[in-house]
């Protein structure tokens, strides 16, 4: 972090640690470091805390406007086309399920991509990959 007058930058996480979203009060960092959980780093320079409530390979994926609730992809939707989107509060740890996204049709597709939310939380946008192939008979080749 720098100050917009100059001077020398200063890190806001210890070196190994990257931060993925800033919290609406500036106040925090979701970041991760070689540890396969995310936490909350402060920008103040504080030690970092995890984020109560969530799980192993869930992803953050956005702040609610107020900072109270993190956004959050489930865990389980990697092996299927189902993807669960929890509001979860990060100081509690109390979630509940804010979506269920999924594809209209599941033919061929191969997983659900990225998910993006909009800033008030109301609207929501995804990608998916599929893959398709035509199967043919043929009969009478000698």
């Amino acid at each position: 972090m720098q100050d917009l007058e100059g001077g020398k930058p200063r890190p806001i996480t210890r070196e190994g640690v990257a931060g993925t979203l800033i919290s609406p009060d500036s106040k925090f960092l979701v970041c991760r470091g070689v540890d396969p959980l995310f936490s909350l780093c402060s920008i103040d320079g504080g030690e970092s805390r995890p984020i109560a409530g969530l799980a192993l390979r869930e992803t953050p994926l956005r702040w609610s406007d107020d900072g109270r609730f993190l956004f959050v992809r489930g865990s389980g939707d990697n092996l299927t086309s189902v993807v669960q989107i929890y509001r979860l509060d990060a100081s509690t740890g109390h979630r509940e399920l804010w979506a269920e996204i999924m594809p209209s049709s599941l033919s061929g597709v191969q997983g659900t991509a990225q998910v993006l939310l909009s800033a008030d939380g109301k609207s929501y946008v995804y990608g998916y990959g599929t893959q398709l192939s035509d199967l043919y008979l043929v009969e009478g080749l000698r």
